[in-house]
């Protein structure tokens, strides 16, 4: 190549756009109800450079409208609608397999973000290259009276050893709004993601603490709504099927042994010593045993029917 060529190939390149460095994922199963909201809170955000991508999981309600819509206004939204439902651990996971990028957000149909909640994590996470998620306080919301809460157990873990953090996880963590955080994304590939049973993402919650810390902003980010159909152990019976979809008839019970053995296999992966490897697994050990009666009560005949 000539030297007036290569002079032209690189002023191109530098003028192409690069990827943005964050990615949203949104999966959404008859969302409705919250969805203009909750899209607008992210597309309002004064971190611009970002990817939305909403997976549709065969929704039967407007929602596909709705998407559309803001697909066609806004080049920064991708849709994509699943032929079926294919349960909503697995559209969860199918977000984060196709994203791209440094940093990576779960979004909900249901919560909204504050406008400044993505600039702030960013920042955060490269301003501590040892933390590998980034939050905001949360206030609950009540989905149908709208009264608000403050919540109070959003949790860091700042503590520079593995075992540390999985042991004030394992005491601490109650609501997860965490996976709704900011996500260093190279950390999230190294996981197994959200699980196909209930409390599924107890493991991968485990998995990123091991991996680094967890920051928690002052301010109020995640405006979170709560109630009967926005929060999963609040289903109903018959709910129970649509939220899994073709995984439902895996995980109507037996799940909790299968948690404590993901978590303790997530131990002896920690890419760290022998010695904290073992206080990892110690604390995974524990905890089993410590929940016991209600995973030796699951492993009954008859215990996981539904």
């Amino acid at each position: 190549m000539s030297l007036k060529k290569n002079r032209s190939h690189l002023r191109l390149a530098a003028q192409a756009p690069s990827k943005p460095r964050v990615f949203i994922g949104l999966p959404v199963y008859n969302g409705a109800r919250f969805l203009e909201k909750a899209v607008a809170s992210l597309l309002s955000q004064s971190y611009r450079d970002f990817t939305l991508l909403i997976s549709d999981n065969a929704s039967n309600d407007a929602t596909q409208r709705i998407c559309e819509r803001f697909a066609g206004r806004d080049r920064r939204v991708k849709y994509v609608r699943q032929e079926r439902n294919i349960g909503a651990p697995a559209n969860w996971n199918y977000v984060a397999n196709v994203a791209e990028g440094d940093y990576f957000k779960w979004a909900t149909a249901n919560d909204e973000c504050a406008p400044e909640m993505i600039e702030r994590c960013v920042e955060a996470l490269d301003a501590n290259p040892e933390a590998v998620l980034c939050q905001g306080r949360t206030c609950l919301v009540d989905e149908d009276s709208d009264a608000r809460e403050l919540y109070s157990k959003d949790l860091a873990l700042l503590d520079g050893r593995p075992s540390e953090r999985l042991r004030h996880l394992s005491i601490r963590l109650a609501l997860n709004n965490g996976q709704s955080g900011l996500i260093r994304l190279a950390e999230l590939r190294k996981t197994g993601l959200d699980r196909p049973y209930p409390d599924g993402d107890i493991p991968l919650m485990a998995e990123l603490a091991l991996l680094g810390k967890f920051i928690v902003l002052p301010e109020v980010m995640l405006y979170r709504r709560m109630g009967p159909s926005t929060f999963a152990c609040l289903l109903a019976k018959e709910q129970f099927g649509a939220f899994y979809g073709d995984q439902a008839a895996d995980v109507s019970g037996r799940h909790r042994l299968r948690q404590h053995l993901e978590i303790a296999h997530a131990a002896i992966r920690l890419p760290q010593g022998f010695r904290e490897k073992l206080a990892s697994l110690d604390v995974a050990l524990r905890r089993l045993v410590w929940d016991r009666s209600n995973w030796i009560q699951e492993l009954r005949p008859g215990a996981g029917a539904r």
